[in-house]
């Protein structure tokens, strides 16, 4: 049996994902104690030596957050490619 390419959640969920999301689910404190989050900023630091790295819940809100550290509003044109 070949292995379908969408298993209904998302498309290249593997078992350790929806493990590590389960876990998250059950037990809130793990991220809101804040410690992953800062890990990943600083793993993406250093892997790209910037200053500084954002890491947001969706690209709507990173796309957002860009689009206004740039002055861009309402009433501005934004061309996008499709998704």
């Amino acid at each position: 049996m070949k292995r379908p390419i969408a298993l209904g959640l998302a498309p290249n969920l593997e078992k350790i994902d929806a493990i590590l999301a389960l876990k998250l689910i059950l037990f809130p404190s793990i991220y809101l104690k804040g410690d992953e989050e800062s890990k990943l900023s600083q793993w993406f630091k250093n892997y790209f030596k910037v200053k500084y790295a954002y890491s947001f819940a969706s690209a709507r809100g990173a796309l957002t957050s860009l689009l206004l550290s740039k002055d861009i509003g309402k009433g501005d044109e934004v061309i996008l490619q499709a998704f």
